[in-house]
């Protein structure tokens, strides 16, 4: 039985999947006026975010069905796929003008990939129910660490916004700064699982992923005419 917790986490992953899926067709058309690595980086971080809350909406489903050993590999792989996501996103747009580190770095996540799908598949294998649930309960801890990245990268982007005033990414840092402040209410719902942090951490996200949906039109359409 679904508890109000379960349908509010159901139906941000659902809006988390149709925000992210604009956004990331919107990137894909960018993409054809202005090729670079740096933004198939970010085109590759958006469609993987999709994948991720595909992950979580099929987890709140599991819950439903009571099968909760499947439940537990979904959710971690849900935020293996999230933290990823953040990363090669957060790469873009560090990394925008250097092409060879952003490979590189993209080289590296998809290795963490491979060895995060390997680890999950052997964790599904070996570990009992019991085990594999605790496991995925301290991966939520994730959501700290993907905080600390998005609030450098606001942080970064808000120090070349100041450096290089663009109209284009005026709405960057903010964009970073509300999807950090999702991570961390997440964060805190995981520890103490109060509604209020899940609520905003929700907020945030949605309007996180607009102000990038704003953000990609905008470039796009400047780019286009200029």
């Amino acid at each position: 039985m679904f508890t109000e917790t379960d349908s509010i986490f159901l139906a941000l992953n659902v809006t988390s999947i149709v925000l992210a899926g604009i956004v990331t067709i919107f990137f894909v058309r960018f993409y054809k006026y202005f090729h670079s690595i740096p933004l198939e980086n970010i085109v590759l971080g958006f469609g993987i975010l999709v994948v991720s809350h595909s992950f979580g909406a099929a987890y709140q489903m599991m819950k439903l069905l009571s099968t909760m050993h499947q439940a537990s590999l979904l959710l971690l792989i849900y935020i293996s796929l999230n933290a990823l996501a953040f990363s090669l996103i957060s790469a873009g747009y560090i990394l925008w003008r250097q092409e060879k580190k952003a490979s590189r770095m993209r080289v590296l996540l998809t290795a963490l990939l491979i060895f995060a799908i390997i680890i999950l598949t052997l964790s599904a294998i070996m570990l009992s129910s019991d085990a594999l649930d605790g496991f995925a309960a301290k991966m939520e801890y994730f959501h700290g660490v993907v905080f600390v990245l998005l609030l450098f990268v606001s942080w970064k982007s808000f120090k070349n916004y100041t450096e290089r005033p663009d109209v284009r990414s005026s709405m960057v840092p903010a964009a970073f700064t509300l999807l950090a402040i999702s991570q961390y209410s997440m964060f805190i719902w995981s520890v103490d699982g109060g509604l209020t942090s899940l609520v905003l951490g929700a907020i945030c996200r949605i309007l996180g992923l607009v102000l990038f949906l704003r953000v990609v039109l905008v470039q796009r359409r400047a780019t286009i005419n200029g």
